[in-house]
């Protein structure tokens, strides 16, 4: 593509006919035929052509939408006549490549550049993101998970867990502590659901309670940490005989938990030789922020440290083999070999990381760090060191002799890591992989963004938090859920994908006057 002198650009832009997508026009229905030729005698007596000549597009500084045709090449701001009204069920959206308008199905799901005629396949309205606002608790939600029965259970720094109908919106119930029942007394950070689908919950109390959901009792208590408990996971696999969990805590700990004998198996710590301080080499030393089990099988941990840290849990070692650490502190795990995580560094860039590539990086600093051990350091008696001769004061070589300094060279990045997706302007609190593929993130600018790692780049935002959103979760029907800490939990449906390509190419040229107050901008 090629910048105008108007910000416009040469995009990716389809030509096709409606009458003639797919098909030839002897194939079309009578009904069809008979439409189109209606409008085309309105639009030619109107001078401006075939309807199906003009294109809708949205000017992206004013965002007036205006119409061009791609035959004369000229462009106006009021709707051209013969132009068909969108049928129901049928919705308008813009390209943010370009600014031209394309067509979704919200039943089938097509998209389409040419604009459906009166006859075309018709759907349910469109329907907005924002889907329900659930209300409830006295303070901000802290965490949000979708249970087995597909409702959601969200925990709050009000120290209750909230049962919510992902349908209605309804509060089913409320697990709090009280005279007759166990329960936290700090805010909870934290909940999963268990295979037995029991509900175990961590909190700044620095307890983790687990909870039946048919009774709403806590039936145990865990106590270990020494601060707040700020992540669960529970760990699957074959070498596992009874329900194991892992829990990561304000004090720089990871504690795998037996629920069988409620007992602490192993505590996963930075270390150090003896007579040295921990310096972050074999664990964390901030907060830990996310857990997770990948795809095979190993513990992978985010922290405050600004590190993300993978561990295998097979090793006979006791405090557990940290295999490999790389940048980030929130993440989600794409497929066997890469790793979507937020970057902690003040650019908040969302970067994709090849765990084949980190290890192989990580392989060969222990190589080089082993050979620098064996490399015993000369000692060099100072007696007999040789002395300048002459006695006299060293003469310094001129300043034209001097040779000139080597431009230091860039660094290079770290290997493993692959494209950076920018556009957050906080600090990313959770990401999450969505049924179609794309990815959302949430954080301290109060929105939702959905990411297109095909394309890598943002494609959509979903707007109507008012504080950090600290939880993402997937519901069904491919709806998304969202908790915050402006005390809401709210229910989206996630807008089409926007991005459009593989096409033939067209200049979009918009008219040469402003956009007039009247002019036909609003969506049809």
């Amino acid at each position: 593509v090629s910048t105008q002198s108007t910000g416009w650009k040469v995009v990716i832009l389809g030509m096709e006919r409606p009458e003639t997508s797919g098909m030839q026009r002897s194939e079309l229905d009578e009904d069809q035929q008979a439409e189109n030729a209606e409008l085309s005698a309105a639009a030619n007596e109107a001078g401006c052509g075939n309807w199906w000549d003009w294109i809708e597009c949205e000017e992206q500084v004013s965002a007036v939408r205006f119409w061009m045709n791609v035959r004369s090449q000229s462009s106006q701001w009021n709707k051209p006549r013969g132009w068909p009204e969108l049928p129901s069920g049928w919705a308008d959206l813009v390209d943010p490549h370009d600014g031209r308008v394309y067509y979704y199905n919200a039943r089938s799901t097509e998209t389409t550049w040419d604009r459906p005629t009166s006859n075309a396949v018709t759907a349910p309205p469109y329907v907005p993101p924002l889907s329900d606002t659930l209300q409830g608790h006295e303070h901000g939600v802290n965490c949000l998970i979708t249970l087995a029965d597909g409702s959601l259970l969200s925990g709050s720094v009000d120290a209750t867990l909230r049962k919510w109908d992902s349908g209605t919106g309804e509060c089913l119930q409320i697990w709090e502590r009280t005279s007759v029942n166990d329960g936290h007394t700090g805010s909870v950070h934290c909940a999963i659901q268990l295979s037995d689908h029991r509900i175990l919950s961590g909190s700044a109390d620095k307890t983790m309670c687990l909870w039946n959901p048919d009774t709403q009792r806590c039936e145990r208590v865990l106590a270990g940490h020494e601060r707040h408990i700020t992540c669960l996971v529970q760990l699957t696999g074959p070498q596992y005989t009874s329900i194991m969990v892992a829990s990561g805590s304000a004090d720089l700990t990871i504690r795998l938990w037996d629920l069988d004998s409620f007992e602490t198996v192993r505590v996963l710590k930075d270390r150090a030789p003896r007579g040295l301080s921990p310096c972050g080499e074999f664990g964390h030393q901030a907060a830990l922020w996310q857990l997770g089990q990948l795809e095979d099988g190993r513990l992978a941990s985010g922290g405050c440290d600004g590190k993300i840290m993978v561990w295998n849990l097979e090793t006979a070692e006791p405090h557990g083999d940290l295999h490999v650490q790389f940048e980030g502190r929130c993440w989600t795990q794409l497929d066997n070999h890469r790793l979507f995580a937020s970057s902690h560094a003040g650019t908040h860039v969302l970067w994709v990381w090849n765990l084949p590539e980190l290890e192989q990086a990580a392989e060969q600093a222990r190589v080089e760090a082993e050979k620098l051990r064996k490399k015993r350091p000369v000692m060099v008696d100072p007696s007999k060191k040789k002395s300048s001769g002459g006695g006299g004061v060293k003469k310094k070589k001129s300043d034209a002799m001097q040779p000139l300094a080597p431009k230091p060279e860039p660094i290079p990045p770290p290997q493993g890591r692959e494209n950076g997706l920018r556009g957050s302007k906080g600090y990313i609190w959770s990401l999450l992989v969505l049924m179609d593929g794309r990815v959302a993130s949430a954080g301290d600018d109060h929105m939702i963004r959905i990411w297109d790692l095909v394309e890598g780049e943002m494609d959509n935002t979903l707007i109507g938090h008012t504080a950090p959103v600290t939880s993402l979760c997937q519901l069904e029907h491919g709806r998304l859920g969202s908790a915050s800490l402006d005390k809401t939990v709210r229910i989206w449906n996630i807008p089409p994908c926007q991005i459009r390509t593989s096409v033939p190419a067209v200049d979009i040229i918009p008219p040469d006057s402003a956009p007039p107050n009247n002019a036909a901008s609003t969506r049809l």
